[in-house]
C-alpha cells in the first residue's frame, strides 16, 4: 500500500510539473516570467503572472521572447487572420504557428489590430464580429437624475458614438437626446431640456500632422426654439501637438474653413448665411488612465462678423472604472448671437454618467 501511495504522489508530481513547464513563458530584460498571455497588441503584451493576482503591461520593444501554452487567433493588416500558439517575439515580429503548419508565420506587431484566445474567438458570434469589424469602435453613453423635494426634476440622457480609424482616414458618428423637466409643487411642470443631434465627420491626412475634414451637423432644440439647424463644413487642419507614443491618439488641433448655417424656428421663421469656421480639437491624456476630450467651434457670418455668429463647444471626462465602462461628465455650450425670439443668447447643458466602449 506504501509503495502505491509513493507512486501515484509521484505522477501526480510528474504531471503538476508538467503543467508548469507548458504554461506560457515571456522573458523582459533578461528576467523569465511564467504564467497567462492575456493579450497583445502592436504596443505591448498583457502578462498575468502565475506568482500573484493582477496583470502587468510589458511594452513590445522590451520582450526578448514569448511563448504560449493556447492558440490565438490574430486580426492584423487590412483583412488578415491567422491562428495558432505564439513561439517568440523578435524584432517587432510575432512568430505564430498555425495548427498543422511547422513553418512559423510572422506578424508585424505595427499591422495587429485584435488579438483574442480561440476559444473566444470560436464561442461567441461577438468576438467573431469584432474581428470583422477590427478598425470599429464605438461608444454608448447614459446619464440620469431624479429629485423629489419641494421642486421635483428629472433629467436624462443619452449617446452614441461610432468611429472607423484606418490611416489616412478617419470616420466618426456621434449623436445625443437630453430631456429634462421641473416642477415646482401646486404648479405645472416645465421643460428644462429638449435636444437632440447628430453629427458625422471624415478626416483625410495629408501628412502626419496636416489633414482635411468635411463634417455636418443635424439638430433639434426645443428650449431654443430651434426646428431644424443643419450646418455642413469642410476646410483643414493642423495638429500643433500629436503623441509620439506608438498607437496613441492624443493631440491637438487646430481648423479653419467655410460652411453655411441654417436655421429653422418655431413658427416658421428661416434664417441662413455663409460662414467661415474656426475650430480647435484636443484629447489629452489624465491620471490614472483618464482622458479629456473637447472642442470648439466659431461661425461668424461672412457678411456680418461681429453681430451674426455661432459657437459651438463641447468638453467631457472619463475616469475607467472596470475593463470597458468608464465615469464620463461631460459639457455642452450653444452661444447664437441671433437666436429665435424670446429665447437667452446661451444654451449649457451637463451630464454626469456611465460611458461603455464598444
Amino acid at each position: 500500500m506504501g509503495v502505491r501511495r509513493i507512486a501515484l504522489v509521484a505522477l501526480l508530481g510528474m504531471l503538476a510539473l508538467g503543467r508548469t513547464a507548458v504554461a506560457d513563458e515571456i522573458v523582459v530584460q533578461g528576467d523569465r516570467l511564467r504564467g497567462t498571455v492575456v493579450t497583445v497588441t502592436g504596443k505591448a503584451v498583457v502578462f498575468e503572472t502565475k506568482y500573484g493576482k493582477g496583470t502587468i503591461e510589458i511594452p513590445i520593444e522590451e520582450v526578448e521572447s514569448l511563448t504560449t501554452e493556447k492558440e490565438y487567433v490574430f486580426s492584423h493588416g487590412d483583412d488578415g487572420t491567422t491562428q495558432g500558439r505564439i513561439l517568440d517575439v523578435e524584432e517587432g515580429v510575432v512568430l505564430v504557428g498555425p495548427e498543422g503548419s511547422s513553418e512559423p508565420l510572422r506578424i508585424q506587431t505595427s499591422e495587429i489590430q485584435l488579438v483574442q484566445s480561440r476559444e473566444a474567438y470560436e464561442e461567441s458570434p461577438l468576438a467573431a464580429a469584432k474581428s470583422q469589424l477590427r478598425y470599429w469602435s464605438g461608444n454608448l453613453d447614459l446619464g440620469f437624475s431624479l429629485t423629489r423635494s419641494t421642486v421635483d426634476s428629472t433629467n436624462f440622457g443619452a449617446g452614441l458614438g461610432v468611429n472607423r480609424v484606418k490611416g489616412p482616414t478617419r470616420f466618426s458618428f456621434d449623436s445625443g437626446y437630453t430631456y429634462g423637466t421641473q416642477q415646482k409643487r401646486g404648479e405645472s411642470s416645465t421643460k428644462l431640456a429638449d435636444q437632440l443631434f447628430g453629427r458625422v465627420r471624415e478626416e483625410y491626412d495629408f501628412t502626419p500632422r496636416f489633414f482635411g475634414y468635411g463634417n455636418g451637423w443635424l439638430e433639434y432644440n426645443g428650449i431654443q426654439r430651434v426646428s431644424v439647424r443643419g450646418i455642413p463644413e469642410a476646410g483643414v487642419g493642423y495638429k500643433f501637438w500629436k503623441s509620439e507614443e506608438k498607437d496613441s491618439t492624443d493631440f491637438f488641433a487646430g481648423t479653419v474653413g467655410g460652411s453655411w448655417v441654417y436655421e429653422k424656428f418655431f413658427g416658421s421663421l428661416t434664417r441662413d448665411y455663409f460662414a467661415v469656421s474656426f475650430g480647435l480639437q484636443a484629447q489629452v491624456p489624465l491620471p490614472f488612465g483618464s482622458k479629456f476630450t473637447g472642442s470648439v467651434s466659431y461661425l461668424p457670418s461672412v457678411s456680418d462678423f461681429t453681430n451674426d455668429f455661432l459657437i459651438k463647444s463641447e468638453a467631457a471626462v472619463l475616469f475607467p472604472l472596470y475593463k470597458q465602462l468608464s465615469f464620463k461628465f461631460s459639457v455642452a455650450n450653444d452661444y447664437d448671437n441671433t437666436p429665435a425670439p424670446d429665447t437667452a443668447f446661451n444654451f449649457l447643458t451637463t451630464m454626469i454618467g456611465l460611458s461603455a466602449s464598444l
